[in-house]
């Protein structure tokens, strides 16, 4: 797993995760019943940048499962 994000009951509890590898970043919201995944690169926080991709997964521990997934995914096209 290329990186170390909290469990489901972390969404749960309404949480908000960010992280970064590199200059890839992302961030992982539970918005209404849904996880909102966001990805953008460079130094600036998620409020000053360009989204470059974002997806929207069931809000469930497999739904969270699929975030991570996609994310692996996008942290491959980045590094391309």
């Amino acid at each position: 797993m290329l990186f170390d994000i909290a469990k489901f009951n972390y969404f749960k509890s309404g949480n908000v995760f960010t992280g970064s590898k590199g200059e890839f970043n992302f961030r992982i919201a539970g918005e209404e019943d849904k996880l909102a995944v966001a990805v953008w690169y460079g130094m600036l926080c998620y409020g000053k940048s360009e989204i470059k991709s974002q997806n929207i997964f069931e809000f469930s521990a497999d739904g969270l499962a699929a975030a991570i997934e996609w994310l692996e995914k996008e942290y491959g096209v980045y590094k391309k």
